[in-house]
């Protein structure tokens, strides 16, 4: 059973949050000061987007419990992107979204996997970095430096580094050395924006064609980790269906798909054995959950 608490909104905003949110939920309706009392681990945190300032002096208490927080929007122009971002709450819906909450808050099964390492010392941007790689299946690895990262000898599959942390000679001196982990592409990128400087991305051009900001760094995460998962199940239905056999008619009428399949229709009638159907419906509730999780980083783009 999934817990949220609802901060802030009006009554017909909070009434619509409890019946879309399921009537298993346990709902809670909680304000600044009621909240650090009695929160359970890993429950779910709905508040105002306009108001997220009433966020940040809560963020210690909902990192401690490991609480999910999730923006509520009327008007994309109601975000306060950079409070978003410097607070590691990557995730947002708008108001008509309700429904796709608890797909959200559901564990993905994912189809691939892979390990994302994170070095940086900022516990709101590992936070917020770490909530889009997990909420698609990936794991992470967190480093607080780039010798505890070089040290640990883990196999990732892309290493996020924070260069306003970590200097660029030491970052073209573990790679020369090869020093960084194996089996990587490196994604640079600056928490704060001002740090960035020309001659840093001439100097490790060898690593990275550029270094991004922070809140790029979301956006090239959720597409880039969102396109892999749902390319995985779309090529499993289409696979599956034997769709192969059939995509030049399908997009016509119905008269031009009898007359190309003609009596084969019958050798595909397998497709609708009830284990294949299952097979379709697991499929499907995935792509649901990964849905609700494109809905929720949406803002971003």
């Amino acid at each position: 059973m999934q817990h949220y608490y609802i901060l802030g909104f009006d009554e017909n905003t909070k009434k619509h949050l409890k019946m879309q949110l399921g009537a298993d939920a346990q709902i809670s309706v909680v304000d600044g000061n009621t909240l650090p009392g009695g929160i359970l681990q890993k429950s779910t945190l709905l508040f105002d987007c306009s108001n997220i300032q009433d966020i940040e002096p809560l963020l210690p208490v909902l990192i401690d419990s490991n609480v999910n927080c999730i923006g509520i929007y009327r008007e994309r122009e109601h975000i306060k992107k950079e409070h978003m971002i410097r607070f590691g709450i990557p995730a947002a819906f708008h108001l008509s979204a309700y429904s796709c909450i608890p797909y959200y808050c559901t564990a993905f099964a994912d189809r691939i996997n892979g390990t994302v390492g994170i070095v940086d010392s900022n516990i709101y941007n590992v936070r917020g970095l770490s909530l889009i790689i997990k909420k698609f299946g990936y794991d992470t690895l967190e480093y607080v430096n780039l010798e505890t990262c070089c040290t640990a000898n883990d196999m990732v599959d892309m290493l996020c580094i924070n260069c306003s942390q970590v200097n660029t000679n030491e970052i073209a001196k573990m790679h020369i050395a090869g020093k960084l982990p194996k089996k990587n592409s490196i994604v640079l990128y600056k928490s704060d924006e001002a740090d960035i400087f020309i001659h840093d991305i001439i100097k490790l051009n060898r690593l990275a064609n550029v270094i991004y900001t922070l809140e790029e760094v979301y956006t090239m995460l959720a597409q880039l980790l969102f396109m892999q998962q749902f390319h995985a199940h779309i090529y499993t239905l289409y696979d599956t269906s034997k769709m192969s056999t059939t995509t030049t008619s399908y997009r016509g009428s119905l008269r031009q798909w009898y007359m190309e399949g003609g009596t084969e229709v019958f050798d595909s009638l397998g497709i609708m054995r009830p284990e294949l159907l299952s097979g379709f419906e697991e499929e499907i509730k995935s792509l649901k959950l990964l849905m609700a999780r494109a809905k929720a980083f949406s803002w971003l783009m």
